[in-house]
């Protein structure tokens, strides 16, 4: 068992490491002819205001991202949500997982929040997520058409990005509707993951697995499904504001980029977060590619200072405070990350 868990670590040290490799090429490719003077002086235009705005926006959107977490598991509470998953955020980036989860779930023990029903509402939160994640490029599409920018080289992607939220909504409704569609869900998947990894997917164990978490989400996804989605929209309005806030920081004006051609950018582009790193390269590379091409290539050095302020801010920052109150939680609760029940909760959630 040993053994296997060290190839694991091996195997997931390895793949991030080629990541990072990508994630350079991809960097060296966007900045290899940026002039590093204008992007400074592109970041000193950034008056204190505008800092502390950024700085608000980044904790009302982990207040949003964080709302879900709270209604969907009782007793945990808002203020709470909010420390699980800027602590998630650090260790994920420390460590391999399941490190973040089994953080998550001491947390919740130290709290007498019930472990099944934790588990069952991160799971519902994480589905809910992706739903709103991939749906993201269908508002950026609306956008684009309001502002008759159709040819932006984006071909099906919004549209099968679309397609693959409502798959993930509908597979959910299937199996809040009837206990018969959530074992087939569960079959189908465990069918699909055991040609992979044969040892660790059983089709019928997976369907009795997805019968019991029907049971426990089905009634928490017919009451509360609207409020948790709700605050999730919220949370990507506040993030693109808070990319939009950081463009017109670095110095390029309305009369230059709409800011609806930037919303609807970064909404196009959302999806790559869903990649190692928040999509950190990939992500930033084709929001770069969108607006440069909407200015003209006037504006390089100014939207390569935006993305780097965004990204610091939706990065660094959450990983800081998250460290925070992680070294917080221990100083004042006692929390085994070794602990038998902590694993087994976190393997289901």
């Amino acid at each position: 068992m040993g053994d296997a868990r060290q190839r694991k670590t091996w195997v997931v040290w390895l793949l991030r490491a080629l990541v990072v490799v990508v994630l350079l090429l991809v960097v060296n490719w966007i900045v290899s002819n940026i002039d590093w003077d204008e992007v400074g002086q592109a970041f000193r235009a950034v008056s204190n205001a505008q800092l502390a705005l950024l700085v608000a926006l980044v904790v009302l959107r982990y207040a949003f991202s964080a709302t879900p977490l709270s209604m969907l598991i009782p007793g945990l509470g808002l203020g709470r949500a909010m420390v699980s998953d800027l602590t998630a955020v650090t260790m994920a980036t420390a460590a391999p997982p399941p490190a973040d989860v089994v953080v998550r779930f001491g947390m919740f023990r130290a709290w007498g929040i019930n472990l099944a029903r934790a588990g069952s509402g991160l799971a519902l939160n994480t589905v809910l997520f992706y739903v709103i994640r991939f749906s993201a490029p269908l508002f950026g599409v609306l956008a684009f058409v309001t502002l008759r920018r159709e040819d932006t080289g984006l071909g099906w992607f919004p549209y099968l990005s679309g397609l693959l939220a409502v798959a993930i909504a509908g597979g959910m409704a299937l199996m809040v509707r009837s206990e018969a569609g959530a074992r087939w869900i569960g079959h189908s998947a465990g069918r699909i993951v055991g040609r992979v990894t044969p040892d660790r997917a059983d089709p019928d164990r997976w369907a009795d697995a997805m019968a019991e978490f029907r049971t426990q989400v089905a009634e928490d996804l017919s009451s509360k499904w609207l409020g948790a989605s709700t605050a999730l929209v919220f949370m990507l309005a506040t993030e693109a504001t808070m990319f939009l806030v950081a463009v017109r920081a670095a110095g390029v004006s309305e009369a230059e980029l709409s800011w609806l051609f930037v919303v609807g950018a970064f909404c196009v582009v959302y999806p790559a977060t869903s990649l190692p790193a928040s999509g950190l390269g990939v992500l930033d590379a084709a929001l770069f590619t969108l607006l440069n091409r909407e200015t003209g290539g006037n504006y390089e050095s100014q939207l390569i200072a935006a993305i780097v302020i965004w990204r610091a801010l939706t990065m660094v920052m959450p990983i800081i405070l998250g460290g925070l109150t992680l070294l917080l939680f221990r100083r004042t609760h006692d929390m085994s990350a070794d602990d038998e029940e902590i694993v087994e909760a976190a393997g289901r959630g």
